[in-house]
């Protein structure tokens, strides 16, 4: 299946994303708590672009691969800083894990068409 990066600062939903991830087959990557740090290659990153690093983690993610499959999930609203990063999928917390699902399944998809 796909290497899929996780940032998210709140170390029970980090939890959550990564089990429900990993139960669907996919490699699920924490990302370290600091954005200094050099970041994995991945084929998806799922990001909470409010709080912590998961926005200047998406922003050097999305600079190392244009073409990278962004989820955002969030507490807030979409804003310009966040849709600037084109996410596939936006998902408003709180999500049914169906919805989580759906989101990873639609952006590998769209993502490994692009690739062909």
């Amino acid at each position: 299946m796909a290497r899929v990066l996780v940032s998210e600062s709140d170390s029970g939903v980090r939890g959550l994303l990564l089990a429900v991830l990993r139960r669907r087959g996919h490699d699920a990557v924490a990302l370290p708590g600091r954005a200094d740090e050099e970041l994995p290659e991945g084929d998806l990153l799922v990001a909470e672009p409010a709080y912590g690093h998961g926005l200047l983690h998406a922003w050097a993610l999305r600079d190392q691969d244009p073409s990278l499959a962004i989820v955002l999930v969030s507490i807030l609203p979409p804003e310009r800083a966040f849709l600037g990063l084109r996410p596939a999928a936006y998902l408003l917390k709180p999500f049914s894990v169906a919805a989580l699902e759906r989101a990873v399944d639609a952006a590998l998809t769209s993502s490994a068409a692009a690739a062909r």
